[in-house]
Formats: structure tokens, C-alpha cells, sequence
């Protein structure tokens, strides 16, 4: 599965990337995999991650439910399970199931609005490497998701932005919350013959724009298209929105459109990025 930040620009006000942002890792791939009596890619299986990127994140104002600075990728394990639903999974920290940290991950305050706002020295980067191993459900449970939780074993909640999320709930939620690898030996590409930019260009203080990116794809019969994270609805700052809709023009063709308006914002320039994910089906 092959994924693109898709970045989404205009000519207004540059709110801080530290306030209603929130890491993710973009790009995570089984690197090997058996199987077994779990089901297919379902034993000794190795992941591989790519590197973190910020999305735009709800700017939630309550604690959570742990209230410490620190932000873990937790990874997610189900028990063997049918690949079609999961149940009685779990977030691991990171070692078999996530891979380690490598910079400094850290929110400005345990509480609050801003026990959600990462500090300007947060990076929070995780290693490249091989990672693993895992047995257990087959692919399309696990993933990674950036939170708050226990710093020692595992917990079936923790933490985000979107809300204190369940194991279970990730899980089954597809490509909602985090990129679900597929093995190894299905393969999707995603190409965006235009750039990965939707520029809107230089824009009034109230105005409205669409802009469209279309994405040839290569991802089995019938691909299906996901806004990971950084969601559909994105607030580039005070008073600009923009609406991310999907459009199925082929099996091997996606359209996306950005509806933008601006009410009453302030001059300068602007940006937020939403994950887009396609997978097999």
C-alpha cells in the first residue's frame, strides 16, 4: 500500500504547526510474513515503517484519560480472529507491535487544551527498521497510533486528539484512524501525475474555491480510498475550511475535490495535509 500526504495551500495566515497537529506514521508495510493456523500473513509477521508526519488534529480542551506530556506510537494486537472482525485487541508499546521513537515527542502541558498541543521541539520520528515479530489476527487489525497511555505494558485504551480510543474500536474501523498494511504479496500504487499539492491560490478574506487532483491507482479490481487522520473536514486556521470529497472515476482512477471558504480570516498563508490511503478490496 503506497500513501501520499496530501497537502492543501492558500494564500491566507500561517497558524503555528505545533497547535492542532498531531503525528502519524504515513507509510507502514508487512516486510514478511507466514502462514499459518492463525490465517494467511497471520504468523511471524515483520513490519516496517516509514517516517512521521503531522495531520491536522480536533483541537480537544479536556485532559483524557491519562494526564502526562509524553506521546507513545502504540501499536495495535488482536488474538487470531477471522479478518473480518476483531475482538479482545489491545495497544502495545512500541517494540514488537510499533516501532521505537527516535526524537522527542512531547505535548506543553499534562492538562488541558494544551496537553494536546505538541512543544516546537517535537519532532516525533520513529525508526525506519524492521520491526516485529507479531502472531495473531490477519492483516487489516494492526496499525499505529500516536497517544497517550501507560509508558509499560499494554492498555486497551489510549488517548488522542479524536478522543480516548478504544483497541477494538481502531480495529475495525479500517483506515480511519491509522494505515492498515496489506502483505506483501498484494501491492498498491497510488500516482499523482499532477504533484501532491491542492493550491488554491491567492484568495479574498471571504471568498470560496474548488480545486481537483486526480490519482491513478493500481490497487486490485476494487480499490477503495480512505482520508486517514487528518479526515475530510480540515481547519486551516480562523475562519478558512475546506470540505475533501472522493470521487471513483475507475478501478484505477480517483478524483479529489477541496471545497474551500473563507469567512472573515486574516491575511498570510495557510496549510494543513490529510493522509490518503487506498487499499485493496
Amino acid at each position: 500500500m503506497l500513501k501520499h500526504l496530501l497537502f492543501l495551500l492558500s494564500s491566507l495566515v500561517s497558524a503555528p504547526l505545533a497547535a492542532g497537529m498531531w503525528p502519524a506514521v504515513d507509510i507502514l508495510s508487512i516486510a514478511s510474513c507466514k502462514n499459518g493456523i492463525y490465517g494467511k500473513c497471520a504468523h511471524t509477521v515483520y513490519y516496517r515503517a516509514g517516517s512521521s508526519h503531522t495531520v491536522y488534529a480536533p483541537e480537544r480542551t479536556d485532559d483524557g484519560l491519562f494526564q502526562k506530556d509524553e506521546v507513545i506510537p502504540y501499536g495495535i494486537h488482536c488474538p487470531p480472529n477471522s479478518g473480518t472482525s476483531f475482538a479482545g485487541c489491545e495497544w502495545q508499546n512500541p517494540g514488537s507491535h510499533s516501532p521505537m521513537p527516535t526524537s522527542k515527542c512531547q505535548t506543553m502541558s499534562k492538562t488541558g487544551a494544551e496537553a494536546w498541543t505538541l512543544t516546537n521541539d517535537s519532532t516525533c520520528q520513529v525508526e525506519s527498521a524492521q520491526f516485529g515479530f507479531h502472531t495473531g489476527a490477519m492483516p487489516g487489525a494492526e496499525c499505529i497510533v500516536f497517544g497517550k497511555g501507560p509508558s509499560k505494558d499494554s492498555t486497551s485504551i489510549i488517548s488522542t486528539p479524536w478522543g480516548d480510543l478504544s483497541a477494538d474500536m481502531v480495529a475495525n474501523a479500517g483506515s480511519m484512524y491509522c494505515v492498515k498494511p496489506i502483505p506483501p504479496s498484494e501491492t498498491c500504487f497510488i500516482e499523482l501525475p499532477e504533484g501532491d499539492v491542492l493550491d488554491h491560490g491567492p484568495l479574498s478574506s471571504s471568498d470560496a474555491s474548488e480545486v481537483k487532483l486526480r490519482l491513478n491507482i493500481n490497487c486490485g479490481k476494487n480499490p477503495e480510498l480512505a482520508f486517514v487522520l487528518g479526515g475530510d473536514n480540515l481547519i486551516l486556521g480562523p475562519g478558512i475550511i475546506t470540505k475533501l470529497t472522493k470521487v471513483k472515476v475507475s478501478a484505477t482512477q480517483f478524483q479529489i475535490i477541496s471545497n474551500l471558504r473563507t469567512t472573515d480570516a486574516q491575511p498570510g498563508d495557510y496549510q494543513a495535509s490529510s493522509i490518503v490511503v487506498v487499499t485493496p478490496r
